[in-house]
């Protein structure tokens, strides 16, 4: 098995559920609207316009975040406010971490340096990794690059951040297309983290797969 000095991993999606973090603001809004809309409608439109959005010119994730939710209410027919914005951006600070993550991580860091890479702004993700109680040696993000995934130049200035070779990190998401395709292709090695036992129907490269972070730490811990 090959070895690694820091294991960087995603964080929105694969160490703090935003899809559940989500959609509880979008039930308050839908309610608040007095729209009947599926909820997981809702995400699930969200999540492309967000996709879309920071592939385009870098703004801070706030920002992001308002234009993405004002887009998808007004496909629904939904008036926007400045409030809706200020009420989502608000709710990520609060959005809860997977429970395999201070288990699995506090093992890994007996052993490993820990990072984060993530499309966010220095201060919400503050208050992010305040809620998983891990010290991460590195924290790195959009805002720091001025870039967000999938834009391979978050994944350069981490690689340079952290000063190793490319060989010596072990980049873990859920996400092939934010990350795991653009750090592959860049030649780092992947590890996919299939929360959601989608394996079956991947098309994309992945070094190693696992169903969550604990088997991750089982099996890292072992090498």
């Amino acid at each position: 098995m090959h070895e690694f000095d820091v294991l960087t991993f995603d964080c929105y999606g694969t160490l703090v559920d935003w899809e559940s973090g989500a959609k509880q603001v979008f039930i308050r809004i839908l309610s608040k609207k007095k729209k009947n809309i599926p909820v997981d409608e809702l995400l699930s439109r969200w999540l492309e316009e967000d996709f879309r959005q920071v592939q385009g010119p870098y703004r801070p994730y706030k920002e992001i975040l308002k234009i993405s939710l004002k887009q998808v209410m007004d496909s629904f027919g939904m008036d926007y406010s400045e409030t809706d914005g200020d009420e989502f951006v608000s709710s990520i600070k609060s959005w809860k971490p997977f429970p395999d993550v201070e288990p699995a991580l506090k093992s890994l860091k007996q052993k490993y340096k820990l990072a984060i890479i993530s499309n966010i702004d220095n201060d919400i993700i503050t208050e992010s990794v305040k809620l998983m109680g891990i010290d991460f040696d590195y924290i790195i993000t959009a805002e720091d690059a001025r870039a967000y995934k999938p834009s391979r130049k978050i994944f350069e200035y981490a690689i340079e951040r952290l000063g190793l070779k490319k060989d010596r990190i072990l980049h873990v998401s859920f996400s092939p297309d934010y990350d795991l395709i653009p750090a592959k292709s860049l030649g780092m090695y992947v590890a996919w983290l299939d929360r959601k036992g989608i394996s079956g129907k991947s098309q994309f490269e992945y070094d190693y797969k696992f169903k969550d972070l604990l088997q991750l730490r089982d099996v890292l811990m072992r090498w």
